[in-house]
């Protein structure tokens, strides 16, 4: 390896700075709609409780559970790159590959005839916003090329 040079950093510093700022972008929309939606529900009455329960209860349940663990993990990482911190490269990849993974199974395990990406599944919060909007985009796929190319700029060395 030789030396990197400083357009070789700079690039992989501003790409960092991009994801950085789209994960705390997608991470605020997401935890934004998980409060309105969590102080929605406990408002519901009995009687849609008891019509819709069958159904309900579990997607939600899972939902918020994904959307708890990583849209917060989202805003740290975010953060993280914006400070240009080495692990938060490693970090940032590990969290978009178990999201990944994640949408995978929840897509699997899908208990409703309606596809999970509908405007209805979203607007009720059965698919947080903004895990949809990172499933619709391909985000993470997206996001993990653009680390390997931030990575693979500072290993280069100069022509």
């Amino acid at each position: 390896m030789g030396d990197v040079t400083s357009s070789n950093v700079t690039r992989s510093v501003q790409i960092e700075r991009i994801l950085g700022t789209l994960n705390l972008i997608l991470a605020g929309l997401g935890l934004i709609a998980l409060l309105f939606n969590a102080v929605g529900y406990h408002g519901l009455p009995a009687s849609f409780i008891q019509e819709y329960g069958p159904f309900m209860p579990k997607p939600f349940h899972d939902m918020v559970v994904a959307s708890s663990i990583f849209l917060p993990l989202l805003v740290l990482v975010g953060i993280l790159l914006w400070r240009a911190n080495r692990s938060a490269v490693v970090l940032c990849g590990m969290v978009f590959v178990a999201e990944l993974v994640y949408f995978v199974v929840f897509w699997y395990r899908w208990p409703m005839g309606i596809s999970p990406l509908n405007w209805p599944i979203v607007a009720t919060e059965l698919l947080n916003f903004g895990l949809y909007l990172q499933i619709v985009t391909a985000y993470p796929v997206i996001g993990l090329i653009l680390l390997g190319m931030a990575r693979r700029g500072l290993k280069k060395t100069p022509a």
